[in-house]
């Protein structure tokens, strides 16, 4: 009996996915029909179109190809909801990426439906939520979206600090709930996969203690100031390269570094720390002649978060401090971001990788929509 190949493959595709969609690549011999390759549609939805979410775009343009090769995986952005405009294109191309990309605010806007967030949850058929909202002092919105997303049964990949330090372990609930996948790579230690790391590779490992380079800004800047730069000069040569904000206030105070050390801590630790109760000091009191005093000592000041842990429980702390050139944080330098691991039977473990750069960033959030959209 002969079937046409291109319907053949889409008979197999929709038993093999329960009528779900996806791609089918043909693989011939002289016999006929060799094998099935499929290579599975997951639709996402990105909230928050700014610097991370037009690079998270243009990474899925550049990587299309690669990532149906490797894994069989077709991503594509059904919906995109940004402040002034939400766009949306329900059929199984998605929205093209390349125009949107091209297109001026005042022409993403004139292209706008009138859908809120509920109403694309509702009306919109996708599979995963990617929040990249502002992280805010109250959550908000960002809170709000995960917590929606999880209770319409989407999958959630964030990059959003301020929702897990406020609420992490009531998010995780309601994704277990729900039977969803919650990823959060982004949140700490830039393209860092720490907590895939630690849960996945040492997942047998009991942790002793934590601490880290969590903040790209402040790192840039201590470095500058160890090669003889003053510190306003070095805030403005961050300035000019983009690696701070215009008010970089979260970063020197370390109030940023404190916000990531609670989420290591609530999501490997299972410890509820919250940001209130980590000793935080900022590196705007550090002076010229400390940085000069530390060489001579042959040592370095870094901004160190870290998490201890003893018989009163769980602290927190980030704070300036001068440190031998053995440890392996020493030699941590510009934006670049380390985390040093203490763990009862696998010693010491230091990751390290670029703390800052929307692209970078970008790579990590992609690969939390690969392995959710595997397992989806």
């Amino acid at each position: 009996m002969l079937f046409h190949k291109k319907q053949y493959y889409i008979k197999v595709c929709n038993f093999l996915t329960k009528g779900k969609a996806c791609n089918y690549h043909l693989k011939e011999t002289h016999d006929g029909l060799e094998g099935v390759t499929l290579a599975k549609t997951v639709k996402i939805v990105i909230v928050g179109f700014g610097n991370m979410g037009r690079s998270l775009a243009r990474m899925l343009l550049e990587k299309a190809k690669y990532i149906q090769s490797k894994h069989s995986l077709t991503i594509v952005i059904t919906g995109i909801i940004e402040v002034d405009y939400v766009l949306i294109d329900s059929s199984e191309k998605g929205l093209d990426l390349e125009e949107i990309l091209s297109l001026k605010k005042l022409e993403l806007i004139n292209r706008s439906s009138n859908l809120a967030f509920e109403e694309v949850l509702d009306k919109l058929s996708f599979d995963i939520v990617v929040e990249l909202t502002p992280s805010t002092e109250n959550g908000h919105p960002g809170l709000e979206h995960i917590q929606k997303a999880f209770e319409n049964k989407k999958h959630v990949v964030t990059s959003n600090k301020s929702p897990l330090v406020l609420k992490y372990p009531e998010l995780k609930a309601l994704a277990d709930q729900n039977d969803r996948e919650f990823r959060f790579e982004a949140t700490v230690g830039g393209v860092i996969p720490l907590f895939t790391t630690v849960q996945s590779g040492l997942s047998a490992n009991e942790i002793l203690r934590i601490e880290g380079i969590l903040n790209g800004t402040t790192n840039y800047i201590l470095t500058r100031m160890s090669e003889g730069t003053t510190y306003s000069e070095a805030i403005d040569d961050a300035k000019k390269l983009g690696f701070c904000e215009t008010n970089p206030h979260d970063d020197i105070s370390g109030l940023d570094a404190a916000r990531k050390l609670v989420i290591i801590a609530d999501v490997l630790l299972d410890s509820n720390l919250t940001l209130d109760e980590v000793k935080i000091q900022g590196i705007d009191k550090i002076t010229d002649a400390q940085i000069i005093e530390s060489h001579l000592h042959n040592q370095v000041i870094k901004h160190i978060a870290s998490i201890e842990i003893n018989n009163d429980g769980i602290q927190g702390s980030v704070k300036p401090r001068s440190i031998n050139l053995s440890n392996p944080l020493a030699h941590v330098n510009g934006i670049m971001n380390a985390i040093h691991v203490f763990t009862k039977f696998a010693g010491e473990i230091t990751l390290f990788g670029i703390g800052a750069g929307p692209k970078e960033v970008a790579t990590i959030l992609l690969s939390d929509i690969i392995s959710v959209g595997l397992k989806a």
